[in-house]
């Protein structure tokens, strides 16, 4: 599991970004002025985005997670949440 904040380099510098995230995917998370939203990784790949609001992170996955990896994604986001306070 990988929190990625705006802007990652992991989504901007790759020449083939389609080993992190697939096109159709890409369109949801670069906006047509460039701006790159925050996502996560869950076993490598792009699976969703998440944004701060009123001290918790909020995830929304792009497709329902198994349930084991919405405990990983959960888990990281309170961790990512402690690190912000």
């Amino acid at each position: 599991m990988r929190f990625l904040p705006k802007w990652d380099n992991v989504l901007l510098a790759f020449a083939d970004r389609r080993r992190v995230i697939s096109d159709e995917l890409r369109r949801e998370v670069v906006g047509k002025n460039g701006d790159v939203a925050p996502t996560f990784l869950v076993d490598g790949f792009v699976a969703g985005m998440w944004r701060v609001e009123s001290g918790c992170v909020r995830v929304e996955p792009f497709s329902p997670l198994p349930r084991v990896w919405r405990r990983e994604v959960a888990d990281e986001a309170a961790r990512l949440e402690a690190w912000l306070r």
